[in-house]
């Protein structure tokens, strides 16, 4: 009976609490802003999941140019198992509302809002922390 109790009631009443105090946080401590790209990186890596009788193993290798790591990934043996996962790093710049200067901020990012694929120069909206200039969050 109390397994059932912690499984159905106090896990959900948890994660919600957590989601409710990130959405609070959200909405107290940042603001929108307008940001520029000044950057975009595509780094690639490879991945292995394998799961056992008791547990799961991921298994991954460095970042690196996507260019190379496809060719390692389509020739050597030794990664015939993995996938091939592609990561897009968005830098960019924007002005704090903290202390009115120009900072950088970096993101991880797949694609833009409306589901283009992010280039420099691009304009972005991103939170911005009001007091601590340098914090970001993800839109």
């Amino acid at each position: 009976m109390r397994r059932l109790l912690i499984k159905f009631v106090l896990i959900p009443l948890g994660l919600g609490g957590l989601f409710l105090y990130a959405q609070f946080d959200r909405a107290t401590n940042y603001e929108e802003a307008m940001a520029r790209v000044t950057k975009v990186e595509e780094l690639c890596y490879m991945e292995k999941r394998e799961r056992g009788v008791l547990s799961k193993t991921t298994t991954t290798t460095d970042h690196g140019p996507c260019a190379p790591m496809q060719r390692i990934h389509e020739t050597h043996p030794a990664y015939k198992d993995y996938r091939l996962v592609k990561v897009t790093y968005v830098e960019y710049r924007y002005r704090s509302p903290a202390d009115g200067r120009v900072h950088r901020g970096k993101h991880e990012q797949v694609k833009h809002p409306d589901g283009k694929a992010v280039k420099s120069g691009d304009t972005l909206l991103v939170l911005v922390h009001k007091t601590k200039a340098e914090k970001t969050r993800k839109f």
